[in-house]
């Protein structure tokens, strides 16, 4: 049995120039020293219920997306990928993300798929400059610490939350879809007044900060 769909998963390798190429190639393409340069991988309906194959294969990956990884735990393994600066995990399965704090070089997160990932905030390095999450899996406590934040995103479609954490006030980019009991703006008071949002709420936005009134992406669409 394959770790993964050899015929949807594939691996880009790292340039001479240290740039990484364009073209992926599948795992049947890759031969022994290829291993060594991938870069960036794409898998599709992993296998395993931790990650340690993938390190102790592809220890210089910079980019991996696994989605499909319904058999995956935890990320046993990870804390070796100390040049991964993009993730993007889709799962049910996964419910333990602590070794995420190992990673000192990633930037992006996406974790929005992740159905078991209730308490993962507390774990995300300092290094995390963009997250993916949805409010239906995972708990927002904490959210107000990750002061490195400039690009979030937030799904809430059928969201019970009434009153969403005070956003750090990096964000420069803040996209929020649903939640359909929210409508309180009070969290948004560390925000700078420029800030841009993706407004996809199904509430007008009240009690909103004075700085933020005359910002057009915090009203409702219907009301621009």
């Amino acid at each position: 049995m394959s770790e993964f769909n050899e015929k949807q998963s594939t691996f880009n390798l790292i340039s001479n120039d240290g740039i990484i190429e364009m073209r992926g190639k599948f795992i049947h393409e890759l031969v022994k020293e290829d291993f060594q340069r991938v870069g960036s991988i794409n898998l599709t309906n992993y296998k395993l219920i931790d990650l340690q194959y993938l390190s102790d294969n592809f220890p210089n990956v910079i980019r991996l997306s696994i989605k499909g990884a319904n058999h995956l735990e935890n990320l046993n393994g990870i804390q070796y990928l100390q040049s991964l600066k993009n993730l993007v995990i889709e799962s049910k399965a996964l419910t333990d993300l602590k070794l995420l704090n190992q990673l000192k070089q990633l930037d992006y997160l996406n974790i929005e798929n992740c159905l078991k990932a209730k308490i993962v905030l507390d774990y995300i390095p300092k290094s995390v400059t963009g997250l993916i999450l949805n409010a239906n899996y995972t708990d927002l406590n904490g959210l107000s610490d990750l002061n490195t934040l400039t690009n979030l995103n937030i799904l809430g479609i059928d969201s019970d939350i009434e009153f969403l954490p005070e956003f750090p006030g990096n964000v420069k980019k803040l996209n929020l879809r649903g939640f359909p009991k929210f409508s309180d703006g009070s969290c948004f008071k560390n925000l700078d007044s420029k800030t841009y949002l993706n407004n996809q709420l199904e509430n007008t936005i009240d009690n909103l900060p004075d700085h933020l009134t005359d910002n057009k992406w915090f009203k409702h669409p219907s009301n621009r």
